[in-house]
């Protein structure tokens, strides 16, 4: 998966995906992402994880790469 790549979350269910930014009080915020949502992968966070910005959020969400769909 390469920084930029435009993705569909292609999970079996919806899902509490994590903030990768900490809250004011220094927790991660959790969003829920649907099967079928869109995004833009904006960071490489280790070899399994990215950062992805989903069109329905805007927050950074941290999710598997095994999660996600690449869209050519």
């Amino acid at each position: 998966m390469l920084i930029g790549s435009f993705v569909i979350f292609d999970w079996w269910s919806s899902y509490k995906a994590a903030s990768v930014n900490l809250n004011d009080d220094g927790q991660n915020s959790w969003h829920d992402v649907d099967p079928g949502d869109s995004g833009i992968i904006i960071e490489m966070l280790d070899d399994e994880h990215v950062s992805v910005l989903f069109s329905g959020t805007d927050k950074l969400l941290k999710i598997h790469t095994s999660m996600l769909l690449i869209v050519d």
